[in-house]
């Protein structure tokens, strides 16, 4: 269950053209029986969120179709090429205005648990010291990240490949760290030998 108190947005990155997997699109690359991408999806949907958008890019018609089946808004970035942080910019000038915080959510990172979410929402607070919020396993930052809507225009001004790490690095020590137990938060699945372990069919 998310925080009640506020109401959160959630965006999904899914823009990328997966370089470094090869000729497929890794996000309908088979993974414990799913796509990918419906990993995701499937815990994004389990929670009460005001708005979800999925930023694509690559391959739009066939995630588009994909996300027919999923109460989402669609946001095209015609500028993925040059980066994450388009797209990171892109999902967040979707937001409505009555979004009091957004998640944002990589969607090659499959394992992350709902728990998480709610741990996060629950941690935020409308004020400096609290309102962006990151999960942390064994002292290592994760996602996804929760930003406070003040953050907004600086996240909507994003480029390239940084994302929001310039943000995140100014503001380190506003930073609320939310301790997790699982290790789901760092574990994003780029190349062939990351799903090599057993997880994909």
């Amino acid at each position: 269950m998310l925080n009640s108190r506020f109401r959160f947005g959630a965006i999904i990155l899914a823009a990328g053209s997966s370089r470094r997997f090869g000729l497929e699109n890794k996000l309908f690359a088979t993974f414990q029986g799913r796509p990918l991408l419906w990993h995701c999806l499937h815990t994004i949907r389990r929670l009460e969120f005001s708005e979800v958008h999925a930023v694509i890019g690559y391959q739009t018609k066939r995630i588009e179709a994909y996300l027919q089946h999923y109460a989402v808004n669609i946001v095209k970035n015609e500028r993925f090429a040059e980066g994450l942080g388009t797209s990171l910019s892109t999902g967040i000038a979707a937001l409505g205005d009555k979004v009091d915080a957004s998640f944002v959510c990589l969607a090659d990172m499959p394992l992350i648990e709902a728990s998480v979410f709610s741990a996060l929402s629950h941690a935020f607070k409308d004020d400096v010291n609290c309102d962006i919020c990151v999960p942390i396993f064994e002292e290592q930052m994760g996602h996804p990240v929760l930003f406070g809507r003040r953050h907004f225009p600086i996240l909507t001004a994003a480029n390239g490949e940084g994302g929001a790490r310039n943000l995140l690095a100014v503001n380190s020590e506003l930073i609320r760290r939310v301790v997790v137990g699982s290790p789901s938060i760092l574990r994003d699945y780029d190349t062939i030998e990351d799903f090599s372990s057993g997880d994909i069919d």
